[in-house]
């Protein structure tokens, strides 16, 4: 669904894929995990002639941010116009978060009535226990080697600090991608011969490496939470993030972690230095990020809240438990 309302001939294919989608399944309820999604989802529900009794769209900043920016009127009016069928008596409107709230209502469905504001992003805390921090200052970086990730402004703020504590270790863990977004291979083999991180490729399970971790840093561009970033929490680590979308929701400024400005090497240096030698501090805010993912970002907690705002029954059956480690 990765093309907009300005494509008619691939909006014709994709109405009636879904039409047949929705024929085949008959579904009861519709969540949309997406705007596009959502949007499409909507429209050949009605064309179907199914009610749709509940919708979701998650990460609506972009959402809207991309129908703000549409020039032609026709096309954004069709845009909203499908969105507002989200907020009728029949349907609901579920955001990710408070200023996803704010934007859309104020830009798609024209006030707050039959929105909701839930973030779905979640982590398992059987999984992702809570571990001792290491005594000595290290910080993880786990996420796609690309450009909009941080990693570039990462390395740059770790061979700063490194000039003046190189006993500090910078893990750097992720995978490289595609693209114009891509990072070249040649750069990041020269932070790794150079000494400016460790290399610790691609990791199917990250628990290992964020046990090793003091601190982990998320500097994306991107307004979506980071997976990883809610298992740095369960497992009771400090975070740094960008000032940037949905990373408000984890991370709260001194509390447990610093918040910086997006591409400032200045600014994700500056927070960085506060955790070097201060293993009290670590200990503090991390012991307030796990507080955060048991009482906000628990899989059960955000579950719960969301089959009740789809007015469902809450389920009375648990999960086994999973392996700890």
């Amino acid at each position: 669904m990765n093309f907009g309302f300005d494509e008619p001939r691939r909006m014709i294919w994709l109405n009636a894929m879904l039409q047949g989608i929705f024929d085949e399944v008959e579904p009861d309820l519709f969540i949309g995990d997406g705007p596009d999604a959502v949007a499409w989802g909507l429209v050949s529900s009605w064309s179907a002639q199914y009610s749709v009794s509940y919708v979701m769209v998650h990460n609506a900043n972009t959402a809207s941010r991309a129908l703000h920016e549409v020039h032609d009127y026709l096309t954004q009016s069709v845009a909203s116009l499908l969105y507002r069928l989200g907020d009728s008596d029949d349907h609901g409107l579920c955001l990710d978060n408070d200023s996803a709230y704010r934007r859309c209502a104020r830009r798609l469905v024209g006030d707050a009535d039959g929105i909701a504001a839930l973030d779905p992003s979640a982590v398992r805390l059987q999984r992702y226990r809570c571990r001792k921090l290491p005594p000595k200052t290290s910080f993880l970086f786990c996420a796609p080697l690309v450009r909009p990730a941080g990693v570039i402004e990462y390395a740059r703020a770790a061979r700063r600090i490194r000039a003046q504590y190189p006993s500090v270790d910078f893990m750097l863990a992720g995978w490289p991608e595609s693209g114009r977004d891509r990072v070249d291979p040649h750069r990041i083999s020269s932070w790794i011969e150079q000494g400016v991180v460790q290399y610790l490729g691609h990791l199917d399970d990250v628990r290992d490496a964020m046990g090793q971790a003091a601190v982990f840093v998320a500097p994306s561009h991107r307004p979506r939470i980071c997976p990883t970033e809610l298992k740095a929490m369960a497992m009771g680590r400090p975070l740094v993030a960008t000032r940037f979308g949905s990373h408000r929701c984890t991370v709260h400024h001194s509390e447990n972690g610093y918040v910086v400005h997006p591409g400032c090497v200045d600014s994700l240096e500056w927070a960085m230095r506060h955790f070097i030698g201060q293993p009290q501090l670590r200990e503090t805010m991390g012991a307030n990020s796990r507080k955060r993912a048991v009482t906000e970002f628990a899989a059960s907690l955000v579950t719960d809240r969301l089959l009740e705002l789809m007015e469902l029954p809450k389920s009375s059956v648990q999960p086994p438990p999973l392996p700890t480690g």
